[in-house]
């Protein structure tokens, strides 16, 4: 990042509200890149370089060294993808964990009504429910 960032930090915490407009016209492009580097994926990329300006403008004025601004961002970077990383995580395991109850309740003669499943239907179910995943998990 060039001098003209650590100038706008500085009149950021100076208490000029306009330079993080200009800070955030300057790195909107390298905290885009940087997140995108890491989760692959435009639109998560877009909502996490959100939540970094979001930070940066609440968190601003705590950074003691101006000059640590270019390592600080990386970390709120770093720290969004990985949040985001976790909450996919968790979701995709409730997600799973939903399939697979779903699978045994429909698998369990107990809980179905008198019929059983033949071969076909249990091969149906087992379609629908991957059907249900998202393609990178399939």
């Amino acid at each position: 990042m060039d001098r003209s960032v650590i100038r706008y930090v500085k009149e950021i915490q100076a208490g000029n509200d306009q330079a993080f407009n200009d800070l955030y016209r300057t790195i909107y492009d390298d905290v885009f890149r940087m997140a995108y580097s890491m989760v692959h994926n435009q639109a998560d990329a877009s909502d996490v370089t959100q939540e970094v300006f979001i930070s940066m403008h609440k968190n601003l004025h705590h950074l003691k060294d101006p000059e640590a601004f270019p390592l600080w961002t990386q970390r709120i970077v770093f720290t969004r993808c990985t949040r985001l990383f976790r909450k996919r995580k968790d979701s995709l395991m409730n997600e799973n964990n939903a399939l697979t109850l779903s699978y045994e309740i429909e698998k369990d003669k107990d809980f179905l009504p008198k019929e059983k499943f033949d071969d076909e239907k249990e091969q149906e179910l087992i379609h629908e429910l991957v059907g249900r995943l998202q393609p990178k998990h399939r």
